[in-house]
């Protein structure tokens, strides 16, 4: 595994659930040394009609899912994309568990694939953000996106993460003097409570803290 490669990916679904729901919109790249070097993106049809507040929120409208493959076919090429990855998206645990349940429904029991927040590295990187919504903080960064960015569409709000993740990356390496971050390093300063990240991250700068 490239330890400077990463998915970053965000799913749009059918609602709140992943036991009832589904995925109707994936958008994913694969970014090497920051560089965005492989793309995925693709609407899916659920099976069933998706509701008006799912379409008022993100666009997807039931018309643009007829006759999209079934999440099935669309997820099983996706896993061959993401492979051993690390997985990157702004509150990850929603994701990877509607993830989780798509890949039950093609026979794939595991995701063992590290899993990384940008939202909860946001709030223990950033501190004096209005809010930790991906919109807030690349505004609150003064980050520039597309004129045709569309908000709830799965690869634009990818596109979004992918600045946030370079900045989040750079804090870390400026706060630990460390060249490149290890995926154990984003996965530890995620458990850690707000408070203690500043000591522990003055530990590894002073060499009295190994990753």
């Amino acid at each position: 595994m490239n330890k400077n490669k990463y998915c970053i990916f965000d799913f749009e679904t059918s609602g709140l659930s992943p036991d009832s729901c589904r995925v109707i919109e994936v958008g994913a790249v694969i970014i090497e040394d920051n560089q965005i070097i492989d793309e995925f993106s693709e609407l899916m049809n659920p099976g069933h009609r998706i509701p008006y507040e799912i379409s008022k929120l993100t666009g997807i409208t039931n018309l643009m899912l007829k006759g999209k493959p079934k999440p099935e076919k669309i997820i099983t090429k996706f896993h061959k994309f993401i492979g051993d990855l690390p997985l990157v998206a702004h509150n990850v645990s929603f994701d990877s568990k509607f993830l989780q349940a798509e890949l039950k429904r093609i026979n794939i029991s595991s995701l063992p694939n590290p899993c990384i927040c940008t939202l909860l590295l946001a709030r223990r990187l950033i501190l004096s953000s209005p809010n930790f919504q991906l919109g807030t903080l690349i505004n609150y960064l003064k980050m520039d996106l597309a004129d045709d960015h569309q908000k709830h569409r799965a690869l634009d709000d990818v596109l979004a993460t992918v600045q946030l993740w370079t900045y989040l990356e750079k804090e870390l390496k400026e706060k630990t003097g460390l060249d490149d971050i290890p995926v154990e390093l984003y996965l530890r300063v995620m458990k850690k409570s707000k408070k203690n990240v500043p000591n522990l991250l003055d530990k590894i700068y002073a060499g009295e803290v190994k990753i």
